[in-house]
């Protein structure tokens, strides 16, 4: 018969939320612990994965010429899978603010400079690249002014280059829309972070592509991930409570234990999770 003596590990994994915010340099002491794993998972919203990338260009793709040498340097870092940090928006030094073309509709915008700053950030241009990245691939929207957030025909060229992209937020059954949006109406409208139904070309419905917002203005995706993370971790947490030796031999022997008492903790290693055992001293990989 054995005895779990510790067994919190949504504790554990708030703790290693909350120190890979601080690596990243941002300051957790005043912040309430219910609102780390939303800004966690926000941060892995807003961060661009070094991977590598195949790059695919709108059909209306057009880069100002003056610009050319450091969009080819930004696409040989995609292609590569370099850190694409510096190039990103300085909204992630505070990752409490909102990016609402990220959060709504999935789009980042990329500066096309070419110095690289105290701050870590290549200097701001005014020109920026908007590009949606899905997978292993980014593509590359247009080159526009700053401040294009609300312009609609971001979505429509995504819609008619790369639909595949944002399939998932494709709404059928939708004869049509009492009133179409302009521009400037989402705009007032991500300030309230109301969500918007759109008709990105006749007959086609979405949502947005980013995932939308919730009430409090922080970012969809990062709420539900947050949920999913939770319950997740509580479900693993009551599987072991029910038969802590079911779990233990989804990869060891039950001849392993010879200490009843069982310490349980979730580490973080290499990327990967881990359910951790101390008076035994076994270690069991979890998948997700």
């Amino acid at each position: 018969m054995y005895n779990i003596i510790e067994l919190d590990l949504f504790s554990d994994w708030l703790k290693i939320a909350e120190d890979e915010l601080k690596v990243e340099g941002y300051q957790t002491e005043n912040i309430d612990s219910k609102k780390i794993p939303i800004l966690y998972f926000t941060l892995q919203k807003m961060k661009i994965r070094s991977i590598p990338r195949k790059i695919l260009k709108s059909d209306i793709f057009m880069c100002p010429s003056e610009m050319l040498d450091a969009l080819n340097i930004l696409e040989e870092k995609i292609i590569n899978g370099d850190d694409l940090r510096p190039y990103q928006s300085r909204l992630l030094k505070n990752i409490e603010n909102k990016d609402g073309l990220l959060f709504d509709w999935g789009i980042h915008h990329l500066h096309l400079g070419t110095i690289l700053q105290n701050d870590g950030f290549i200097n701001r241009t005014g020109p920026l690249l908007y590009v949606r990245f899905y997978q292993d691939t980014a593509y590359f929207i247009d080159v526009l002014e700053h401040g294009a957030w609300t312009k609609q025909d971001l979505l429509k060229i995504i819609h008619r280059n790369f639909s595949s992209s944002i399939e998932e937020y494709k709404v059928p059954g939708i004869d049509g829309l009492e009133r179409n949006y302009d521009d400037e109406e989402i705009k007032h409208l991500r300030d309230f972070n109301s969500n918007t139904l759109l008709e990105i070309a006749p007959g086609e419905f979405y949502f947005g592509p980013g995932g939308g917002f919730v009430g409090s203005g922080d970012s969809g995706d990062a709420v539900n991930k947050h949920i999913d993370n939770h319950n997740g971790i509580k479900e693993l947490e009551a599987k072991i409570k029910q038969s802590p030796e079911e779990v233990i031999k989804l990869q060891h022997p039950l001849s392993i234990i010879t200490n009843p008492n069982l310490v349980f903790n979730l580490i973080k290693r290499n990327d990967e999770f881990i359910l951790k055992e101390s008076n035994n001293n076994f270690e069991i990989k979890l998948q997700n």
